[in-house]
């Protein structure tokens, strides 16, 4: 995994084989590399010359240190609220378009349509809107789970960035499943039982973004992302069963789990109101409690 996902060559002979692609890319280096990132770089060399002209302005008060805190604070507040957060929004919301064409657009390059399952992707829709809640249930369990051990002292950063690799991995897998025309649980199946291959195929993506700050991070992950999809695609391993069989992954159990609990409990929580709903409006109509139960848990 870690051989596949730093297979650059690759990616050179699919910048090649399409306009699209790197000129995608070139977008996302524009909004994520100079916009996003620049910005950052440039607030911290830019701040300290701000906070310096106000306490040049502000020098006649009387405690110049605890103005200087204030300062400082209100300069990271303005800046956080004002400019990164709205920044990071919209980069979100363009990156996820741009990594659905790059995507598409090398997953044409690589493979014919006969190389795609000839299968209806949605011939259950409530089906595939609750497969797709679990798998996103899925990402922000392993997310929290991250942020959770790195409290750990001395093993709770490797942890993390452990946790950190196989959830890129999923990310970046995920594209090329759906080009597949996979169910969101067989996506679940193949990662776990191949999870070893994907550890590894996410670990430079992990270890590029763990050691910054959220928001540059994001402006980082942002930035290598579309050559992971690129990657991932290009990636000649099977879904089918490996030869070697490896013990199951704690972590990505636990998570199963875990989610399993939370959607049982919505479930339940959801029945018990369409029941209540039901009794209530038996009483009032008059109709037959026993016929209108049994016909909502069918």
């Amino acid at each position: 995994g870690l051989i596949e996902s730093l297979a650059l060559h690759k990616v050179w002979q699919l910048f090649k084989s399409s306009i699209t692609i790197p000129k995608t890319i070139g977008h996302c280096l524009k909004l994520n590399g100079i916009l996003f990132l620049g910005s950052i770089l440039f607030f911290r060399y830019s701040a300290p010359l701000v906070i310096q002209f106000l306490k040049w302005e502000f020098a006649s008060l009387s405690e110049p240190q605890a103005f200087e805190t204030y300062a400082v604070f209100m300069v990271d507040c303005l800046y956080t609220i004002f400019w990164l957060v709205p920044i990071y929004l919209l980069s979100y919301a363009f990156n996820k378009n741009w990594y659905s064409k790059i995507a598409e657009r090398a997953f044409k390059a690589i493979y014919n349509t006969n190389s795609v399952r000839d299968r209806p992707w949605f011939q259950n829709i409530d089906a595939t809107i609750a497969e797709s809640f679990y798998t996103i249930l899925f990402c922000i369990v392993l997310l929290i789970g991250a942020l959770i051990v790195n409290f750990i002292p001395y093993i709770g950063w490797f942890l993390s960035v452990v946790i950190l690799a196989l959830l890129y991995a999923f990310n970046c897998f995920n594209y090329r499943w759906t080009l597949e025309k996979r169910s969101e649980l067989e996506k679940l199946k193949i990662f776990k039982l191949r999870w070893f291959y994907y550890l590894g195929f996410g670990t430079p993506c992990a270890l590029g973004c763990f050691f910054f700050s959220f928001f540059v991070s994001a402006s980082i992950y942002a930035l290598l992302f579309p050559l992971f999809i690129l990657t991932s695609i290009a990636a000649k391993t099977t879904v089918e069963r490996p030869e070697i069989i490896l013990p199951r992954m704690p972590i990505l159990e636990l998570s199963c789990k875990i989610v399993d609990k939370l959607v049982l409990f919505f479930l339940k929580s959801n029945k018990h109101t369409l029941i209540n709903n039901n009794n209530n409006n038996n009483n009032n109509n008059g109709h037959n409690h026993s016929n209108n139960q049994n016909e909502i848990i069918k």
